[in-house]
């Protein structure tokens, strides 16, 4: 429902407009209720006759007010506030630009007092910080000279603006793109000379060799073989001067020759019978370097859990599921200077922070150790 043909500026805008006005004109408040009714097209000008027949005569401050109440936007203090901690910039949005609307977000906000002035300009500078996309040169650039966190909407827009001219224009981008290509053409070129010059000193000429020499010795039929004993497998001595035990009951004796040859020979010996099978050598097990996942078994206020531990974590996390099963009688409580870096390239959200004892029965201390974990 719109007080006023489409295509018009909207309520909001109008209303805002409207005590702006009613603040600087200094005629009486009965011209002021004049103007204000002059403005106003029907219905609008139907509900504030039927009031003023209701209530009577009324100041031109109640006109707005009863304007506001029928067709403004009413929300909680908490839903306003939750919606400007959640504004964040937009993928190819300048920063400016998301400056300007953080900060007419901030203007409706100190009109309904859900932020005093005073707090005005420390949470535009925080959301500001805290909202805007990390891989942005402007915040980056921002982040790094910034001296303090309670900065103006005019000194914050300025800064702003001057690092966008000095980052985006287009003297700067065309230095940018130049500087790269020609530093990398250098390089290169230094680094075909220096790889050349390795491979000149890796492979020096080679000598003519004599093919008669060159040729690798081949093993004949006369040439004597190397013995080795039946029984152990071990070169140097045969079997019946083997210092192995041996016997005349059955049994099975495994002996892995050396590295040159690692066959695995089987003997058997039965009734002073022998017999040989060639086996393949054995496998060699891998020694796995990566183990299991750290989940160990926890107690969150004397309630069985899992929980992955890590070490380098300095907060701990409770899904809401969890929460909602087991520990919705735990009140929560507000996490807005609280941000979790780590699981992406955004800040993560958080529904708010409890307080828990948590029980770890599974270190090795002797006995089990209890925690008090929160704000």
């Amino acid at each position: 429902m719109q007080p006023v043909p489409s295509g018009e500026e909207s309520f909001e805008i109008w209303k805002r407009n409207a005590a702006q006005l009613l603040g600087e004109w200094t005629c009486t408040d009965a011209m002021k209720r004049q103007r204000i009714m002059e403005s106003l097209r029907s219905p609008a000008t139907d509900i504030v006759n039927a009031h003023k027949i209701l209530k009577g005569e009324i100041e031109s401050q109640e006109y707005l007010l009863v304007l506001q109440r029928v067709y403004g936007d009413i929300e909680k203090t908490f839903g306003i506030l939750h919606k400007f901690y959640n504004t964040r910039q937009k993928k190819h949005e300048r920063l400016s630009d998301y400056v300007t609307r953080l900060q007419v977000f901030l203007g409706k906000l100190m009109e309904k007092n859900v932020v005093l002035p005073a707090q005005a300009h420390v949470k535009l500078t925080k959301q500001v910080l805290r909202g805007a996309l990390s891989d942005d040169p402007v915040i980056v650039t921002l982040r790094a000279g910034l001296t303090k966190e309670d900065l103006d909407f005019i000194l914050l827009i300025t800064q702003v603006k001057e690092i966008e001219s000095q980052i985006f224009s287009p003297a700067t981008s065309k230095e940018n793109l130049t500087k790269p290509r020609e530093k990398e053409n250098t390089e290169m070129a230094s680094l075909r000379e220096r790889l050349a010059e390795l491979e000149s000193q890796s492979h020096p000429p080679r000598p003519e060799q004599d093919p008669k020499r060159a040729e690798p010795t081949r093993l004949t039929r006369n040439q004597p073989r190397e013995r080795k004993c039946f029984t152990c497998g071990q070169p140097g001595h045969f079997a019946r001067e083997c210092p192995a035990p041996s016997g005349e009951e059955d049994g099975h004796v495994l002996v892995i020759g050396p590295m040159e040859d690692s066959t695995v020979f089987s003997k058997k010996i039965k009734k002073k019978r022998r017999n040989w099978t060639k086996k393949r050598a054995p496998r060699l097990q891998a020694n796995p370097k990566v183990g299991p996942r750290s989940i160990i078994h926890v107690l969150i206020n004397g309630i069985y859990a899992s929980a992955l531990l890590d070490t380098g974590s300095q907060v701990t996390i409770v899904y809401r599921s969890f929460y909602d099963q087991h520990l919705k009688h735990l009140p929560l409580l507000p996490t807005e200077e609280m941000q979790l870096w780590g699981m992406g390239d955004q800040v993560c959200k958080t529904d708010g922070s409890i307080k828990v004892a948590i029980t770890i029965p599974q270190l090795n201390t002797g006995t089990e150790q209890s925690m008090e974990l929160g704000p």
